[in-house]
């Protein structure tokens, strides 16, 4: 019996016309965006084509580590953003993962298991790039991409495996703000809790990126994460943008029950 790697469940070329079988893509797809986006117009198809490509770069930069205990990991990416959406926590996904492996089932395998959902869940919400085999497992780690600002909304870039019980919301939560709610304000200085209560109103016509960058001194640093959009070391005057807004684009929900990997 052959195995179906992680690049082929991205794209299934059919051995009779040598042309690329998008059904799996579709399918896939449809976990990560809102189904309407991507079956009412061309549109949202062609707008995900970059996310197939990026989410492949992701997968071949996998470790041996992964790759050798998991090597069918392909067919876990469907069932496990269902699994996400549905509400379980990592250890519940684990335990799914964890029948995919070649050997037995032992401590570090169940370790493993969950370093491949926390891995998955990153990628598929692109909240955070998970940083594997940079920590003993049993811990998570994320990537620094904010390579050694200070941004108070995130304060770890590690934990252990005390919260893998808990919802993915609050196993989230030991990293970080990755997804705030409306108005949160975390600062303790006073100027800044100030000047966050004025009232204000920005027009892109007074206020846009080129004056930030002419005359506030601001620089940009492009990020793959989401969830660094906008954070900005007041020090280094280092403004974050998210480089994929078509990700953003494509998980506007058009109804109810048409919800992206971002709207829980």
């Amino acid at each position: 019996m052959t195995t179906k790697t992680a690049a082929d469940a991205l794209a299934v070329t059919n051995s009779n016309t040598g042309t690329v079988d998008n059904s799996l893509n579709d399918d896939f797809l449809r976990t990560v965006f809102p189904i309407t986006s991507l079956t009412n117009t061309d549109e949202g198809s062609n707008l995900s084509k970059w996310y197939l490509a990026w989410f492949k770069r992701q997968i071949d930069a996998l470790p041996s580590l992964v790759t050798d205990k998991c090597p069918d990991i392909g067919e876990l990416l469907i069932p496990v953003a269902f699994f996400f959406k549905a509400g379980k926590s990592l250890d519940d996904v684990a335990e799914f993962v964890l029948g995919h492996f070649t050997d037995e089932e032992d401590e570090a395998s169940r370790d493993l298991a969950k370093t491949i959902s926390f891995a998955i869940l990153g990628w598929q919400t692109m909240l955070y790039l998970p940083s594997i085999n940079t920590c003993p497992l049993g811990n998570f780690a994320v990537a620094d991409v904010f390579d050694g600002h200070t941004i108070p909304a995130f304060w770890a870039i590690r934990q252990d495996s005390s919260l893998t019980h808990l919802p993915i919301p609050d196993f989230l939560l030991g990293f970080g703000l990755m997804l705030p709610q409306g108005n949160v304000f975390i600062s303790e200085d006073t100027e800044d809790c100030q000047n966050f209560d004025r009232m204000t109103m920005v027009r892109p016509q007074e206020f846009n990126i080129a004056l930030m960058l002419k005359y506030g001194g601001v620089r940009i640093s492009w990020t793959d994460v989401l969830s660094a959009h906008m954070e900005f070391d007041p020090d280094a005057r280092v403004l974050f943008l998210y480089k994929y807004p078509t990700f953003c684009y494509l998980n506007l929900p058009e109804s109810s029950d048409s919800i992206g990997v971002i709207h829980r």
